[in-house]
């Protein structure tokens, strides 16, 4: 072999290693990605992913022939499910044309499709949206303080008078009722609450349900507690 044949054998194969490695990189580049494109009907668009399996040609001109193991294309709107695959294969090969890159299709039976579907909206029973409902305003309404207007036992009474109370900690939901009805359970019998009196010096006075004299006390507080509850639109019993 003439040195000038050699020569030229080692400049061939110096180009094509080159080329080898410039489509390495724009097969690394373009692996995967997501395509649009405009139509008479609308905008299609799909996404897609090339196997890290694949064989590269370079022939002694400089092209470029690679073969994906397999294609994934991922549908993402319904007008691209009107679609055939082939089109859109031919959108992903012209990514490849542009670097004298050709994309070869791999078989039928290794091109896989994902169809787009409507997405499903969590079916939240009304149920379910009540309990969470009940549970932070049942947080946030279970201790407090109320104001009546006049109301004491004692002829001192006159003004208004501050209580405070504290719902019990445990309480049942009645499902399928609309608006949402809330039982507390009982302290102790026929009680569900207990109340202090706050006294105009700042010093509380409880207050015992069970003790007669008190008893319309303890009701026109617990009417007050009713009403806040009433206010998000649930009944407490």
């Amino acid at each position: 072999m003439k040195l000038l044949d050699i020569i030229k054998e080692s400049l061939d194969i110096s180009f094509l290693k080159k080329r080898k490695k410039s489509a390495e990189h724009v097969f690394k580049l373009f692996k995967k990605g997501k395509i649009s494109k405009d139509t008479k009907n609308g905008e299609i668009i799909f996404s897609y992913e090339l196997s890290d399996l694949k064989l590269i040609n370079v022939i002694s001109d400089g092209d470029i022939f690679i073969s994906p193991n397999y294609i994934k294309i991922k549908y993402e709107n319904e007008l691209t499910n009107k679609i055939g695959v082939g089109p859109l294969i031919d959108l992903i090969q012209k990514k490849f044309n542009t670097f004298r890159i050709t994309l070869r299709e791999p078989n039928w039976n290794n091109i896989h499709t994902d169809k787009w579907e409507e997405p499903t909206k969590l079916n939240e029973s009304y149920d379910d949206k009540m309990k969470h409902k009940v549970k932070v305003v049942y947080k946030v309404l279970k201790k407090g303080v109320v104001t009546i207007n006049g109301t004491g036992i004692s002829v001192e009474d006159t003004n208004d008078v501050k209580y405070r109370y504290e719902l019990n900690d445990d309480y049942v939901f009645l499902d399928g009722r609309n608006p949402p009805i809330v039982v507390v359970k009982e302290i102790s019998k026929n009680q569900k609450l207990k109340i202090y009196k706050i006294q105009s010096n700042g010093e509380e006075t409880y207050i015992n349900k069970h003790n007669f004299d008190i008893f319309p006390e303890y009701n026109k507080v617990w009417n007050k507690i009713v009403f806040k509850f009433q206010k998000f639109g649930i009944i407490l019993r």
